[in-house]
């Protein structure tokens, strides 16, 4: 409904949630009910029904946290993988945009890796 508001040039009060918004997000490993954060794993977004297609890549920094910028409106999958602890790791959660009401189109996102 925004974008064919702003197709017909219907301008939105200033507070109004962006057409691409950012994912941000964190990948831990649970060991013992505590969240050891992964750093330097790989974090796809892909778009569902795009045929796997990886729009944005990103790498963790040291505490596990990525961040996905201009992320459009639809429903994701992340994916991430890398090695923690001497073994190979992956994980992945799924995300829809835009978040439900209210919303400011912050979103968060915990990957636990297994």
């Amino acid at each position: 409904m925004i974008t064919q508001a702003a197709k017909i040039g219907i301008t939105l009060p200033k507070g109004t949630p962006a057409l691409k918004p950012t994912i941000n997000g964190r990948v831990v490993l649970r060991v013992l009910l505590v969240d050891v954060p992964c750093p330097n794993f790989t974090v796809t977004l892909r778009q569902n029904g795009s045929g796997g297609t990886a729009m944005q890549k990103a790498v963790t920094d040291e505490k596990g946290a990525f961040s996905f910028k201009g992320v459009p409106y639809g429903r994701y999958t992340l994916n991430a993988e890398g090695t923690i602890l001497l073994l190979r790791r992956t994980g992945s959660a799924a995300v829809t945009l835009p978040t439900p009401p209210p919303s400011s189109d912050l979103v968060f996102v915990e990957i636990t890796v297994k």
